[in-house]
């Protein structure tokens, strides 16, 4: 790899990541692109191996977030050079297969992922597509050529099977220079850093000890200049670039532009207004009026508004006016704040919202008391943190799909881990008062032993190791999106049957104190290797793609009971728990 790039760095220090190969990569660029910090169990799902893998080696649906992502993903030895167009050309198959050809005829490995996206396309869960080619060697114009010729096909394929789909397609060349910008964009949230200065009619400010706030319209034309010269570099702090238009009374930025083209004056009464990050903001009386001196500037809620101001080919009038915020602050953690609460529609916050939460700050402290464990109760620090290595963090969103799968839950754990937060119900189901740490490490354990299984019988495959038709058909059942999370759930169900008693709160279920994360796995994996074994009795589950709840509850009870006949001969390997559990 090319050291020159800080983003090599980076990425080599996610350790995590190796054992998905070059798709890591792709992992990583999700992490830079989207702020995902659970990347390591994403991928457990979403990365698509093997020597009949049709060229996709990526396929993540994120029905929270309304986005799915296919990825092809080439590590270079020496990325001195150009990647292969013809590398990125395979992308056109790649699609191909996840759209087009018959699930039927798809090979066993690439079925999940391709009934997954279907599905999604189908139910219209997904508003944006990306499909990229991601690489450590710099940009061509061969490759990019070839990556706009995948995204028309890609256009034309879905219009021709889901006719009724209505989505944005991105199709990029994810190269180093690429790879570096999302890097940098991470790390520097303003990367407009030039002095712009508007003229208004009234202001009205704000101060605090860590924050200042400058309220005042702005023209409209103010903005189309600056959308003019920064375009998405103006979005450096924002969850979401501009999207672009549609035509149609459900496409909100074709609405705007209607009301720049027909009603320009009521614009400002229409439109909730824009949120602008700058370093510092002064304010000086003008003849007329007043003008703002903006010191850089990033939009942290506004890019719809400004793109489609920026875009449009009609020149606002002078008395065409947004509302603006311009805040300014030196505080990096408030800077985070305004970013996240400024984007509330970006459902892979939802944590956030609950990271203030009495329950929360007590697992936070608890969890302080246990060896190696890390614990942000709830609040995620945005993209810079999500690609940093933290070897001890147990990511939120990773918690809340191992307690709703051990408490028997995994369509609820799979289908909705967005809505384990922002649901009240669903919330005080997993996050209540008996809740404690030990309890967290011990379910958040179980769900590392499971993946830290199905990652060992993959790299297995991959150096070519002799696999038995056992282990050949556990990888088979491991590889159908949400089996993970289903045999934790069903290891829950049989946890008197491991324990050899009953349990009438699984919430009082723990590990020692002085276990850590790394420990409860390790007390895990033999009861794991020895269940998972059963995943056989577990098919009947995937009939609806793991989403009819009653279908699932009578396969785990039928399972558990399977396992209860089996408590005898299975008793070696549920030692390992037994005698751990207090």
């Amino acid at each position: 790899m090319n050291h020159a790039h800080s983003w090599v760095h980076a990425f080599q220090d996610r350790l995590d990541l190796a054992p998905f190969g070059s798709a890591g990569l792709a992992l990583f660029a999700l992490a830079l692109k989207f702020g995902y910090d659970d990347v390591a169990s994403i991928g457990i799902d979403a990365v698509v191996d093997g020597p009949d893998d049709r060229s996709v080696d990526l396929v993540y649906v994120d029905r929270d977030q309304r986005l799915a992502v296919v990825a092809q993903s080439y590590v270079a030895n020496t990325p001195k050079g150009q990647a292969k167009a013809s590398k990125a050309a395979t992308l056109r198959q790649a699609l191909s297969y996840l759209i087009e050809v018959d699930l039927e005829s798809l090979p066993e490995r690439l079925w999940p992922a391709a009934s997954d996206l279907r599905s999604a396309l189908a139910e219209g869960a997904i508003d944006q597509l990306y499909v990229w080619f991601v690489h450590n060697c710099p940009s061509s114009r061969n490759v990019s050529n070839e990556i706009r010729t995948v995204g028309a096909t890609v256009t034309s394929m879905i219009r021709a099977h889901f006719e009724n789909s209505n989505i944005d397609i991105f199709a990029d060349d994810i190269s180093s220079e690429v790879l570096e910008q999302l890097y940098t964009d991470t790390n520097t949230p303003i990367l407009v850093n030039d002095k712009i200065s508007f003229i208004t009619h009234t202001t009205l400010s704000f101060e605090e000890k860590e924050w200042q706030c400058v309220i005042a319209p702005i023209k409209l034309s103010d903005l189309k200049s600056l959308y003019t010269s920064h375009e998405t570099r103006l979005f450096s702090a924002n969850v979401r670039d501009f999207l672009g238009m549609k035509a149609g009374d459900s496409n909100i930025n074709h609405q705007m532009q209607k009301t720049i083209s027909e009603n320009p004056q009521n614009f400002f009464i229409y439109n909730n207004g824009i949120t602008l990050l700058t370093h510092g903001v002064d304010v000086f009386d003008v003849p007329n009026g007043k003008r703002i001196d903006a010191h850089g500037l990033s939009i942290v809620n506004g890019a719809q508004t400004t793109g489609t101001v920026g875009t449009s080919e009609i020149e606002p009038p002078a008395d065409a006016f947004v509302l603006a915020r311009f805040i300014s602050t030196k505080s990096g953690d408030l800077i985070g704040d305004v970013v996240r609460y400024n984007n509330r529609q970006n459902a892979v916050t939802a944590s956030d919202f609950r990271s203030t939460d009495s329950i929360q700050k007590q697992l936070v402290d608890q969890m302080k008391r246990i060896p190696n464990a890390e614990y942000d109760g709830g609040r995620r620090g945005g993209v810079s943190a999500a690609i940093k290595r933290r070897p001890n963090l147990l990511p939120s969103y990773s918690v809340g799909q191992a307690l709703a799968a051990v408490h028997g839950d995994p369509t609820v754990a799979y289908n909705e881990k967005s809505a384990i937060w922002s649901k009240d119900a669903l919330y005080s189901r997993y996050f209540n008062e008996q809740l404690t740490a030990r309890h967290v490490v011990f379910c958040y354990g179980l769900l590392k032993a499971v993946e830290n299984e199905k990652n060992e019988l993959r790299k297995r495959e991959h150096n070519h190791e002799k696999l038995t038709k056992a282990d050949i058909a556990k990888l088979e059942f491991y590889r159908k999106r949400g089996a993970v999370l289903l045999l934790c759930a069903a290891i829950g169900e049989c946890l008197e049957t491991i324990a050899d008693r009953v349990i009438a709160n699984r919430f009082s279920l723990t590990f020692g104190e002085k276990d850590s994360p790394e420990d409860a796995a390790a007390y895990w994996q033999p009861t794991v290797k020895a269940i998972s074994g059963l995943h056989a009795h577990l098919e009947k589950a995937f009939s609806d793609g793991l989403k009819n709840q009653e279908k699932v509850r009578e396969t785990l009870k039928n399972f558990s009971q399977i396992v209860a006949t089996l408590r005898a001969p299975f008793a070696e390997f549920f030692k390992s728990v037994e005698n751990k559990l207090s």
